[in-house]
């Protein structure tokens, strides 16, 4: 019966094949848009491939410094490095091509925490490995540092790009994985310096501190340490912990036991936020939250879901459901990829997570948590006989690609935009404006994705002083909280 059902199809007109929807070797938007059925959140559906599509861990950056693009990988087909880019709101989607002699890539694949268009990523061939950073819009790659000496994998940079870290397994006799060798690079200078820690290390990574210290996981017990930078200092933490990470300070370790747990650097205040459940765990950009995909097999009321946790605990949201499989090794051929994953983006809008949900194979999907922050401080003056609009950028701005402007002759209601193009500075000039006329503006802040946010603060020309303007409440439902401005 499958086989007539397939004859049918293959004999079908007027079918276009999936290869020439690639232009230049850049695929279309795939993205879909649907609402999470429990907590009615904008959910984006970013890829709809016959392959296997996810983004590559929870603790390493799906999108770039300013949120403008998002890596992921993929089996579809390609030169065969399996990173692909698209833009924030799912268009552009093309293959990262990395190549380089005979040199073979050594995934992952990193982010530069600084520079938006550079990521970072090692090769080797039979005598060496070679880290090497690119700028991803001319192809441009630079070596920064070598060791003579095949298979060393990169560890993700530490937060101002100036140091990374590189491992390597070691096998002994009949193969046995024996031990691991840990080194640390300076960007800058290329010097690269052995990191005294002896073992099976499961997980390694900066603690995010200035100080550069490192923390790793030892294979044998589980157990977490942190080791200065020059050696020194090494400490364990606790017996125990799955999908370990710090807070952007460093000042914070959260993990997975019995529970999502946190405890400080020196190993104290010990203290579980959502008892229960097992997953994985990232802190937001800003350190206040902790973003959870709850594993599908938690006895839990949690489980299935991604949550929203505060830092100590005291509050908890679901997102939506990710409904990803979580299967194991043997389970599956791709068994990473029915692991949610889920990251926040630089400015915590938005959650990316992997879901097998329609089918044997995963996709990338993108979660709407909230709305960019507007701009702050709009103010309007007349200088040379326009009227000239200044604002301050919001707190939360790593993703702000510009601002719309908004005017009006009635205040509070009735506004239109009157730019053509997303502000890339905090002033505008409004050369439309009629002489005689009382014009009412509001601005708002752009993201890369298209996610735009409420309107800001009101300004109005000319400026009346026994004009209040209209009173306006927002309610927060998240904080609990109720604002009144008057503006």
């Amino acid at each position: 019966m499958l086989k007539q059902i397939v004859e049918v199809l293959s004999n079908l007109g007027n079918c276009k094949p999936y290869c020439k929807l690639e232009k230049s070797g850049v695929y279309p938007s795939e993205r879909v848009v649907y609402q999470d059925s429990f907590t009615h959140t904008f959910v984006w559906k970013m890829t709809h491939d016959p392959s296997v599509d996810r983004h590559v861990y929870y603790d390493i950056p799906a999108w770039n410094a300013n949120g403008s693009k998002i890596i992921f990988m993929s089996t579809r087909p390609g030169t065969g490095t399996g990173f692909w880019i698209m833009d924030a709101n799912g268009s552009n989607i093309r293959e990262l091509k990395i190549l380089k002699g005979r040199m073979r890539l050594r995934p992952p694949i990193f982010w530069s925490n600084q520079d938006p268009n550079k990521i970072y990523f090692a090769m080797d061939d039979d005598e060496k490995t070679e880290i090497l950073s690119m700028d991803i819009l001319s192809g441009e790659m630079k070596t920064i540092g070598t060791i003579y000496e095949p298979g060393f994998d990169i560890m993700p940079p530490s937060p101002d790009d100036k140091k990374i870290l590189l491992r390597k397994k070691y096998y002994g006799v009949g193969g046995f994985y024996e031990e691991d060798k840990v080194y640390i690079l300076d960007v800058e200078t290329g010097l690269i310096e052995r990191v005294p820690i002896l073992g099976k290390i499961h997980r390694i990574r900066f603690t995010k501190a200035p100080d550069y210290s490192i923390f790793f996981k030892r294979r044998t017990d589980q157990s977490l340490w942190i080791i200065n930078v020059d050696g020194s200092n090494m400490r364990k933490l606790r017996v125990g912990g799955g999908h370990p990470d710090w807070s952007p300070d460093g000042s914070k370790c959260s993990f997975f036991y019995k529970g999502l747990r946190v405890l400080s650097r020196d190993g104290s205040d010990e203290k579980t936020l959502v008892d229960g459940i097992s997953g994985h765990g990232g802190w937001t950009y800003d350190g206040e939250w902790l973003l959870v995909d709850v594993s599908t097999h938690c006895k839990s009321t949690y489980a299935g879901k991604i949550l929203l946790v505060k830092k100590d605990g005291s509050e908890s949201y679901v997102v939506c459901a990710h409904n990803s499989s979580y299967q194991g090794h043997r389970e599956h051929p791709y068994s990473e990829s029915t692991h949610a994953n889920a990251t926040a983006s630089p400015d915590g809008t938005k959650v990316i997570f992997n879901s097998d949900m329609h089918g044997l194979w995963s996709n990338v999907y993108v979660a709407v948590i909230r709305y960019p922050d507007p701009p702050e401080r709009l103010k309007a003056s007349i200088q040379d006989g326009k009227i000239v609009l200044t604002w301050d950028k919001p707190r939360r701005s790593r993703e702000i690609m510009g601002y719309n402007v908004y005017r009006s002759e009635t205040s509070g209601i009735n506004f239109v935009q009157i730019n053509s193009a997303p502000i890339k500075e905090e002033k505008f000039i409004d050369h439309s404006a009629a002489k005689d006329k009382t014009y009412y503006y509001v601005v708002t802040s752009m993201e890369y994705s298209g996610l735009e946010s409420r309107f800001s603060n009101e300004a109005f020309i000319p400026p009346d002083p026994e004009h209040v303007g209209p009173i306006r409440y927002w309610y927060e439902a998240e904080e609990g909280s109720i604002r009144g401005s008057v503006t």
